[in-house]
């Protein structure tokens, strides 16, 4: 919370435009740090039929469409 509050000190946004932007440049930054964690987590998996949490269960080779 505190890297926080001294990000927002040093932001400082002056209008509702800058708000925006701010709120858009955060929401972008979020999803970029999102997929760099989704691909480490899929990078972990080594073990076939071993699945992350929340994803989708994996199929056997051959099994698929």
């Amino acid at each position: 919370m505190r890297m926080f509050a001294a990000f927002w000190a040093r932001i400082r946004p002056r209008n509702t435009a800058e708000l925006a932007s701010l709120v858009l440049y955060l929401g972008e930054e979020m999803d970029r740090r999102e997929r760099m964690l989704d691909a480490a987590l899929r990078a972990m998996v080594t073990v076939p039929g071993e699945r992350i949490p929340g994803s989708a269960p994996a199929t056997p080779p051959g099994s698929g469409p």
